[in-house]
């Protein structure tokens, strides 16, 4: 999963799970704890930089939480395997640095 599909997907996630539970965007921040700007930024996949604490915030209104999935680095993987894994573990980093640091203006 590439970044941009990791950030659509949170969005999305967020976005329904809050219409199902019949929440504003409004009431849902003073739930969380954090600007309804940031929860608009969130569902709209423009807070790019927002912070894993931030955004786990907000998901636990929602009963949702960030989970790792997938299997392990196996030592005597093969190549491709191994490759695979990397590439995973450059896409984790690549979207966690890019969800912290944002959000910091809100509440």
């Amino acid at each position: 999963m590439n970044a941009t599909t990791f950030i659509n997907t949170v969005a999305a996630a967020v976005r329904e799970r809050r219409h199902t539970l019949a929440l504003t965007q409004k009431q849902l921040a003073s739930m969380a704890g954090v600007s309804e700007r940031l929860v608009r930024l969130i569902e709209a996949g423009q807070a790019p930089g927002v912070g894993v604490e931030k955004l786990a915030m907000v998901l636990s209104p929602l009963g949702l939480e960030l989970a790792l999935e997938g299997d392990a680095r196996c030592v005597g993987a093969s190549d491709e395997t191994s490759e695979e894994n990397d590439e995973y573990e450059r896409l984790l980093q690549y979207a966690v640095s890019g969800w912290e640091g944002a959000g910091t203006n809100g509440k």
